[in-house]
């Protein structure tokens, strides 16, 4: 999920990607909107990919923003307008598969330590640059996370006093003057 699309897709371990599907993202609807466009990407990807329910291990869903991966609690996804949000438990009720979820830049980093340039690394940082700006941390091969779950948002760190209005609604942090939206 992200601020400008739905990007989904179907894969499993030994072919990789099976099946892609893109949408935009209908920002501005509500949280239970989006979520339920999040569901019907779902139920349409399974469907396209012409799989059985019953195949559909699980459904992982990268967010971008700090978000507890264990509760499925969104604290605050600025691009998305969500603050408090549990979309695991929103999701869950309306699709029939086990929901996991994890910030999107740190399924990105973990994507690189495993499958990318980071292999035989054993301290990385890969920051990930779009509608904002998020980095991910993995220190001794571990991710990290830090205490609340957003070690990673270093878009919202203030680098021009003054500067435009974020989605966080702060002045003048990073991602307000250097992701791709704000530079367009």
């Amino acid at each position: 999920m992200g601020g400008t699309k739905i990007l989904s897709a179907v894969l499993n371990s030994e072919e990789g990607i099976i099946k892609k599907l893109k949408r935009p993202t209908g920002t501005g609807k509500g949280a239970d909107e989006y979520v339920n466009d999040l569901a019907n990407a779902v139920k349409d990807l399974v469907k396209e990919a012409g799989i059985d329910k019953e195949q559909v291990a699980a459904v992982c869903l990268g967010v971008p923003g700090s978000v507890d991966p264990f509760t499925g609690v969104i604290a605050i996804a600025p691009n998305l307008g969500l603050k408090n949000y549990n979309i695991k438990k929103k999701l869950e009720s309306l699709i029939p598969y086990k929901v996991l979820i994890e910030n999107d830049v740190n399924l990105g980093a973990l994507g690189v330590k495993y499958y990318g340039l980071g292999k035989d690394a054993k301290d990385m940082l890969v920051v990930f640059i779009g509608t904002g700006i998020g980095a991910g941390f993995i220190f001794d091969g571990k991710l990290f996370r830090g205490a609340d779950y957003a070690a990673g948002e270093i878009g919202h760190i203030k680098v021009e006093k003054n500067g435009p209005l974020c989605g966080c609604g702060n002045h003048g942090c990073f991602e307000a003057v250097a992701s791709r939206t704000a530079v367009d």
